[in-house]
């Protein structure tokens, strides 16, 4: 009998391993830390920064910690003790305490951990878990399960039985209450939300250390092996192939900045205890864990707080374990050097900190240098592009937000939304994360109006989230959260669509479209184009369709937030409240933060007006209400603005296009307002500070023409085109005359310089000089005659390549002239002939060896050839 009770509890206890789930290791420890660093530790804490890092841990610990009245443990007379885990440090300090039992460097230490223990069964086993709700209850679990499973895992081969078995089985029940109310509910099903996330990470490491522990019961035990399964198929099948797919191979996630970076290292001790515990190595299975890193890099600001996407704001001052163990983990340059610089004595300002760095950091690492990471970043399944100029604090920095999909819980309605810092945000993120679903933040600071985007103001339509009904601010629509990434596809969380994502050293182009934010009888077209041409110059253009114009109100704004009031010029034309709400008739707009400054151009709609809204008391105003935050902002971290600008057309139509140029200054270079429009029927210019950019007036891409006219000389201009014919020749025509050549880059984007003469002048751009096509091929196996092709095969140039002369000959009975002009690499004319008869033996002998395009024309015909010059 007694042989068959042990079959079956041995089946029980191992019969999961059948379905591949990682057998975890009889030995402890399992968690955070291995034996083997653990020996590591024990051999090198006289040696080094790991001494140092050490003697100032211990040194801490014996003066602060063990002192302090409430976890008292001076003295090896243990009657003169007290632990109260009520107290704010308690449970930091059992892990301490136990670490100290790991290393064998304290005398105490065992005594210590015992007491503690036994205090800690006490304080477990008087805990009603029903006496709290909310966040009290979940982080009271999260506590317990953290540095409870650390105490019994550390403490598991050194304290008594009888002490490991009180405490496992104390332990058990909070998990067992954590499992049941958490994660085995519907609300344990949602993978996309970091709060499942983390109580699953939580409970897998309460369960690893519980995971055959002495003092639980067969069906204890039985559970315990079942939880661990139910949270690695969760891990397996949920969590991780969110993860993959959100962070994909550039690192991004799909919620905000800051609680991006309080999840990361809740993950980072999972993919520990499991590697430690199980052998199972996420780090080297799962690709995205290494550009995670990137985080660190691309969500923070140059003043070393992270960007406002999301709810929430940190800031970066010290070595954290994602740094730590990423480094340990891949070697790689980008997290050796944060822990290098944040992991330096000066940013190590309590001892928590310093501990932290004693587990985790890879002492015997090799100094780096900084590793200058890009400075264009855009990870495109979150959405997010972020730009800067340098890695330098002194940087400007602009990022860019459109998600495809919904996210999690903490979403802001914020797709085609942009934010400038220029030593502080200058054109903001506006509210405060005062608390969740709050007033404040339901109607003002997660809604569209509190960002830099566009509104769409209908009286009669209804907003309502989490079940209210909230303020209509005219923006983007929320619905039931995204659960799980299987979702992501699903027409109710459709959000926003990336167009493009183009950068260079000395600009960034993003195109996006965020119709499916909006209500679908409001809008079927936002698309927004923003062009950074670093270090200062920003254009946005946007091109929006309304529906249900006749039939419905309509009353699109385009915002933009600002932490001081902006200065605007023009005259009020309308006062709804007295300095609060102004409406202007100007189109230039000023504003200051800091030691930075931006200046706003409002190039079209020509015919428009703009509404000043803030202050006192208007703040975060919303169709005649303000919705004030409770608390006050620390205003070193969060910048909630103050004021901000509606820029509205006078007259509404259905296609409806707002253009606007912003220059970013500082106190030294202080911005001014600028561009002069130019607009046709195929083409939007706008001429600033000696750039000609140029769009499609209707926002078309894979464009092969833009006209100017006219154009003011006397100046040599940068042409700067965008959306056109990716890879292809172009020609700059002025007043009809071919001035310049060039290519558009695999971006679509073609750069030129263009020296003018005085007067005005008409800019043509179109595509003219391509390279060097076969004749004895035809592409095109159509067998009616294509003109374009007969040029092609009447003219011929040989010998190519030449050492100086190369005959044009045009095959051609009625041709009696024609006329040749060669142009070099960077599109320059080197030379132009107009040759009687149809044969020409140019001479380019003088010229340098190297690449020309010929342009030959004749009759109402133009072809293309591309020929080498050597030596």
């Amino acid at each position: 009998m007694r042989s068959v009770f042990v079959f079956l509890f041995f089946f029980l206890l191992f019969g999961c391993y059948s379905q591949d789930v990682p057998i975890v290791n009889e030995q402890h420890p399992r968690l955070e830390l291995s034996q083997e660093r653990f020996d590591w530790l024990k051999e090198n804490i006289s040696l080094g920064e790991s001494q140092e890092t050490y003697q100032r841990f211990k040194s801490s610990y014996d003066r602060n910690w063990v002192t302090n009245s409430k976890t008292y443990l001076v003295g090896s007379d243990s009657s003169q003790w007290n632990y109260e885990f009520g107290s704010s440090h308690a449970f930091q300090m059992s892990r301490m305490t136990a670490f100290l039992l790991k290393m064998g460097t304290d005398g105490l230490a065992l005594q210590r951990c015992e007491f503690i223990i036994s205090r800690y069964v006490e304080y477990l086993n008087s805990l009603n878990f029903d006496n709290y709700s909310g966040d009290t209850k979940e982080n009271l679990l999260r506590n317990n399960c953290n540095y409870g499973a650390i105490l019994l895992d550390w403490t598991y081969n050194e304290v008594p039985q009888a002490k490991r078995q009180k405490l496992s089985r104390a332990l058990y029940r909070v998990l067992e209450y954590f499992m049941d109310n958490y994660v085995l509910t519907p609300s344990g099903n949602s993978y996309v939300t970091s709060h499942n996330i983390y109580n699953c990470g939580i409970t897998m490491h309460a369960a690893l250390a519980l995971h055959g522990a002495d003092g639980l019961s067969s069906g204890q035990m039985s559970d315990v092996n079942s939880w661990y399964r139910t949270l690695v198929d969760k891990w397996e099948n949920g969590i991780l192939p969110a993860f993959a797919h959100f962070r994909d191979d550039d690192g991004g996630w799909n919620w905000g900045a800051a609680y991006s970076m309080f999840g990361l290292p809740r993950q980072y001790q999972f993919f520990d205890d499991m590697k430690i515990a199980t052998g199972k190595d996420y780090y080297q299975d799962q690709d995205w864990i290494r550009e995670s890193i990137n985080q660190y890099w691309y969500f923070y600001r140059p003043d070393y707080y992270t960007i406002h996407l999301g709810d929430a704001v940190i800031g970066l001052n010290q070595a954290n374990r994602v740094m730590y163990r990423h480094a340990a983990e891949f070697g790689d340059a980008r997290s050796q050097y944060l822990v290098q610089k944040y992991g330096g004595a000066e940013y190590l300002n309590n001892t928590n900190l310093v501990f932290q760095k004693l587990l985790f950091k890879d002492f015997e690492a090799a100094t780096v240098s900084h590793p200058e990471p890009p400075l264009d970043w855009w990870a495109d399944k979150t959405g997010l592009a972020v730009s800067r100029t340098s890695w330098d604090e002194d940087a400007t920095m602009l990022w860019y937000y459109c998600a495809p999909a919904k996210r999690a819980d903490h979403e802001h309605r914020d797709n085609n939304h942009f934010v400038i810092i220029r030593d502080k945000p200058q054109i903001l993120d506006a509210g405060y994360y005062d608390s969740y679903a709050t007033d404040h933040y339901n109607n003002y600071y997660s809604r569209t109006i509190a960002h830099n985007s566009v509104c769409v103001f209908d009286a009669s339509e209804s907003y309502r989230a989490f079940g209210r009904s909230v303020s209509n601010d005219g923006g983007q629509i929320w619905t039931d959260r995204l659960e799980n990434v299987g979702e992501v596809t699903d027409s109710d969380h459709r959000r926003g669509e990336w167009l493009k994502f183009a950068a260079a050293d000395e600009y960034a182009y993003y195109i996006s479209d965020a119709a499916d934010s909006y209500a679908s009888n409001k809008l079927d077209r936002f698309e927004r184009r923003l062009l950074y041409h670093k270090p200062d110059r920003v254009l946005i253009l946007d091109h929006i369709h309304l529906l249900n114009t006749n039939s419905r109100e309509r009353k699109a704004k385009y915002i933009n937030h600002f932490a001081n009031r902006p200065d605007i010029n023009g005259q009020i034309v309308n006062t709804s409240v007295p300095d609060k709400i102004l409406t202007y008739n100007g189109k230039d707009y000023k504003a200051s933060h800091g030691n930075g400054n931006v200046a706003i151009r409002t190039l079209l709609p020509e015919a428009s007006t703009t509404t000043l809204i803030g202050g006192n008391n208007y703040e975060y105003w919303v169709n005649g209400t303000n919705y004030p935050p409770n608390g006050s902002p620390n205003l070193d971290l969060e910048h909630p603005g103050s004021w901000r600008i509606e820029v509205e057309p006078s007259e509404l139509k259905e296609d409806l296009v707002f253009l606007h140029t912003i220059k970013i200054g500082d106190n030294q270079n202080s911005s001014n307002a600028g561009g002069e429009l130019h607009q046709n029927e195929s083409s939007i210019g706008v001429d600033w500070e000696n750039h000609l950019y140029l769009f499609h007036a209707n926002g078309d891409t894979l464009n092969t023409s833009y006209t100017i006219n006219p154009l003011d000389g006397n100046r040599t201009i940068k042409i700067f085109a965008v959306d056109m014919q990716a890879n292809t020749s172009f020609g700059v025509f002025v007043n009809d005359e071919l001035a310049r050549t060039g290519d558009s880059n695999e971006d679509g984007i073609f750069e030129i310089t263009v020296d003018l003469a005085e007067g005005m002048h008409k800019i043509v751009v179109r595509d003219t000089i391509a390279g060097d096509p076969n004749p004895d091929t035809d592409p095109d196996p159509d067998p009616t005659p294509d003109p374009d092709e007969e040029a092609e095969r009447e003219v011929k140039v040989y010998p190519n390549p030449s050492n100086g002369i190369f005959t044009v000959l045009v095959e051609h009975e009625e041709v009696s002239e024609f006329r040749v002009s060669a142009f070099d690499s960077a599109g320059r004319k080197v030379t132009e002939y107009l040759n009687s008869g149809n044969r020409l033996d140019l001479n380019m002998n003088g010229l340098s060896s190297g690449v020309y395009y010929l342009l030959i024309q004749y009759l109402d015909k133009q072809v293309k050839r591309k020929v080498i010059l050597v030596d």
